[in-house]
């Protein structure tokens, strides 16, 4: 009698930790769904440029869920189509500190740091991206065209950094044009980056060494 009376507490153990964890999952997923549609009122109300209730809306979102990453991608988005890219720097960064691999918000802050002309902050926002991604091929090209477009050369710090990344892409065989060139760009005198530059893009040599 006593064995089926301490089964009978188990069974009914067994059932209460069940129908707690069916709770849970119920909830979970309840709250889940309400999101999504919550997320989908809010990018449809940003499409409308109702940007006002769009950020009310992932507000709401966030205060429930304040790791909800697409809500802040999202409202990050809606604070710079406003013209509030402050705030869209911030919404980024929370971002980036509940997922420091968030590439997406990386590449929006450095968007947004080369349109208003911060190349410094961009510059920053790459290094960080290049060291959690380094074989990231496209992102280093994107990295380097940068610094090209803003390259200064009495800053050895460009150079240095447009050197390391071009260097990078030449070893692994990837677009050695625009390694080359921006190798040549920096160190016009070294015969190997030119020899190399002739070798993948003559048009482009030509436009570099044409005034010599």
């Amino acid at each position: 009698m006593k064995y089926k009376r301490h089964n009978y507490k188990n069974l009914q153990l067994i059932f209460f930790i069940i129908t707690i964890c069916f709770y849970f999952v119920s909830c979970s997923t309840y709250i889940s769904l309400n999101n999504e549609k919550l997320l989908s009122q809010a990018n449809d109300s940003a499409i409308n440029k109702d940007y006002d209730l769009s950020i009310d809306i992932y507000n709401k979102i966030l205060k429930k869920d304040n790791l909800n990453q697409k809500a802040l991608y999202n409202k990050a988005i809606v604070l710079y189509e406003k013209g509030n890219t402050q705030e869209a720097l911030k919404t980024l960064n929370s971002l980036i500190k509940i997922n420091k691999y968030n590439e997406k918000a990386y590449l929006f802050k450095i968007k947004i740091y080369t349109e208003i002309k911060d190349i410094d902050s961009a510059i920053e926002e790459y290094q960080k991206i290049i060291k959690i991604t380094p074989n990231n091929y496209s992102i280093r090209n994107e990295f380097i065209t940068l610094l090209l477009d803003n390259f200064d050369n009495t800053d050895a710090f460009y150079s240095k950094l447009i050197k390391e990344n071009s260097l990078f892409l030449i070893e692994r065989n990837k677009n050695i044009s625009l390694a080359a060139k921006a190798l040549c760009i920096i160190e016009k005198n070294n015969a190997e980056y030119s020899a190399l530059l002739y070798l993948n893009d003559k048009k482009i040599w030509e436009e570099i060494y044409s005034s010599n």
